[in-house]
């Protein structure tokens, strides 16, 4: 949870705010589709979520509005683009904002962010004002198996360029023992059953059946 309040922005439906609602104390959710937004307020109202407030408008015109209605608060903002990434006049107003501390990108094209993430990263100059961001935590998740792609969720922190870089943390990997070589374990797999195969037959065994019944009757018949 946090106590900054979220902006999800171009939010479509509403589903990442209306989810995220439960750990923040106001979600505010900008989108320019209209039907979108009807959609959104519409799954707040059925949900039972009163914390969210959602505004129609292109994100580079309305998130102004957005921070001076929030007093000056410091603010979280989430954004899930398509494959393409966010366009260009986005990542201006988000880069602008000297507010919002916190973004979150959900991308489904790690290409695409890598794409806005050297806009949104790149120094301070007359187009792109405001102190850079610099990704702390990403996360890859696997929603397409047997594929090549995956969804990426990259946790970036403005800082100014002065301070030192916090290094990118990633998921931990699970920590097991060594691989065994494959040569090696087929090796103890068959040494038992060579061993059966090739085991000669003990001379015990040998004078047993040489004392059959059948020896000893011949034997008599002999007598």
């Amino acid at each position: 949870g946090s106590d900054l309040p979220l902006l999800d922005v171009c939010c479509g439906a509403g589903a990442w705010g209306l989810c995220l609602a439960g750990k923040v104390p106001k979600v505010i959710g900008i989108e320019m589709c209209a039907d979108a937004v009807q959609d959104a307020r519409r799954n707040a109202e059925d949900n039972q979520i009163g914390n969210t407030e959602f505004r129609c408008g292109k994100a580079e015109d309305v998130l102004d509005q957005v921070l001076l209605s929030l007093g000056g608060r410091e603010c979280i903002a989430l954004v899930d683009p398509p494959r393409a990434g966010l366009h260009v006049n986005v990542l201006k107003a988000l880069r602008g904002c000297e507010k919002l501390r916190h973004l979150i990108y959900v991308s489904c094209n790690p290409n695409g962010w890598v794409a806005d993430a050297e806009n949104l990263c790149r120094p301070q100059s007359k187009a792109y004002r405001g102190d850079p961001f610099r990704p702390v935590r990403a996360i890859p998740i696997d929603l397409f198996p047997d594929t090549a792609h995956c969804e990426l969720v990259v946790h970036m922190v403005r800082m100014p360029l002065s301070e030192p870089s916090p290094g990118l943390s990633l998921p931990p990997q699970p920590v097991g023992p060594p691989p065994v070589p494959l040569a090696a374990v087929a090796a103890e797999v068959a040494e038992p059953e060579l061993a059966v195969v090739t085991e000669p037959t003990p001379p015990s065994v040998i004078a047993v059946q040489e004392t059959t019944p059948i020896a000893e009757e011949k034997a008599g018949e002999s007598k």
